[in-house]
């Protein structure tokens, strides 16, 4: 197995990167090396963990992904980089998963699938990408067609590092939006799409969008649109371009539609995306990654995890069992809690500071979206069939501890 280097790039929100922390702390492998590159708040967060001095932290305060993933590549001595957002968390089995495929040299790339806020749905699984930054949803064994790439997603995604190297790692251009795009149509070798290799992501606000995903501005999506389709379409600009204004104005008036916003607001917005445009005359193509020789490795988990456990019970006793779950923690074990009404509400799964996988909803109701709205069966059947439709991701369980009264 190769050795691997976990980067989460972070900007303005300290309490979600200290829970991504978390998550990455709870995964089944050991022995990789944590990279955070955080502004001053996440970085001063950071420091206060007790496993500060097994991270390898670098403060940047510049909100520009590309240039702080640069960083953390830089800073990073594993053979394979692997990418999390901090409003991101991934399941234990994730990183095992996703570095894989790279024990076949001929593999530069990997990418994973991302659950939405539910923690249920997903959010995006597999696509391919076109010179022009379009996107369009694959099944995982398709066949590109020509002139296509697989898309990695930021928050689910690895690479082999020296491939990284030899292109130059991001562009610097691309401040936001694009940028992963950009890196999959100019690396060569093989990207693998991982459908087991998942993360938990939860959109939180940005300096560019609400925590309700509207978006305040559009100014670096139109940059980094305008700079992407100079460098991989040009015959295709004028005419992208169009289709980009066109989806951006539908997306807000969606949230019109919805109450979020007003019209004179989709007014405002839509004009930032023109100026953004208008701005990428200005960038120039920005390879910020030299060739380095990787700095000393430094492991980030230097032994095997906890056993997973399993606290289960009705969400009335919720004070008692996460309290029992925390007990379990400071065992050094991983606790998965499973809260079950009497009704029919949806579930849904969060992972809660400082280490708990919640999972949350009625025993007659659905996890999946697709199911049926009631599912008339015994208190043990649900928790059952929740155990099955998460194994392949969390893995084995072991119940410490049942209240179903």
């Amino acid at each position: 197995m190769v050795t691997a280097s976990v980067i989460i790039v972070s900007h303005g929100r300290p309490d979600a990167l200290l829970r991504a922390i978390d998550g990455v702390a709870q995964l089944d492998a050991y022995g990789f090396e944590l990279v955070v590159v955080a502004d001053h708040g996440g970085a001063k967060a950071v420091m206060a963990r007790p496993d500060a001095d097994r991270i390898k932290l670098r403060q940047f305060d510049t909100p520009n992904i590309s240039a702080a993933r640069n960083i953390g590549i830089a800073t990073s001595a594993g053979e394979v980089v692997a990418f999390v957002d901090d409003d991101a968390v991934p399941e234990p089995t994730w990183l095992d998963r996703l570095i894989a495929p790279f024990d076949d040299p001929e593999v530069s790339a990997s990418g994973g699938f991302v659950l939405g806020r539910n923690g249920i749905s997903y959010q995006w699984r597999g696509s391919s990408c076109d010179a022009a930054g379009r996107s369009y949803p694959r099944e995982v064994d398709a066949p590109l067609p020509p002139g296509h790439r697989w898309r990695t997603e930021g928050t689910c995604m690895a690479f082999r590092r020296q491939s990284l190297v030899e292109i130059g790692g991001f562009d610097e251009a691309l401040h936001f939006f694009l940028d992963e795009t950009d890196v999959n149509r100019r690396l060569a070798g093989r990207t693998v799409v991982v459908p087991g290799a998942v993360v938990h992501h939860g959109f939180a606000a940005s300096v560019r969008r609400r925590q309700d995903r509207v978006p305040t501005t559009l100014i670096e999506i139109g940059t980094s649109a305008a700079h992407f389709l100079t460098k991989h379409a040009p015959d295709e600009r004028t005419k992208r371009l169009d289709e980009m204004r066109a989806e951006q104005h539908a997306r807000l008036l969606r949230h019109m539609v919805a109450g979020r916003i007003e019209p004179r607001d989709v007014r405002r917005i839509n004009a930032s995306f023109d100026k953004g445009v208008s701005m990428a005359q200005h960038r120039e193509i920005n390879h910020g990654l030299g060739t380095d020789t990787p700095p000393t490795f430094v492991a980030f988990l230097t032994k095997p995890p906890g056993d997973k456990v399993l606290i289960t019970g009705r969400v009335r006793d919720k004070d008692s069992l996460v309290r029992e779950a925390h007990q379990y923690l400071q065992d050094g074990l991983r606790p998965s809690l499973f809260c079950l009404t009497r009704g029919a509400r949806y579930w849904n799964v969060k992972f809660e500071r400082p280490g708990i996988w919640t999972h949350q909803g009625g025993q007659f109701g659905r996890s999946n979206r697709g199911d049926s709205p009631v599912q008339l069966e015994s208190f043990q059947a649900r928790i059952n069939r929740e155990l099955a439709r998460l194994a392949d991701v969390r893995g084995q369980l072991l119940l410490h501890s049942t209240c179903k009264s």
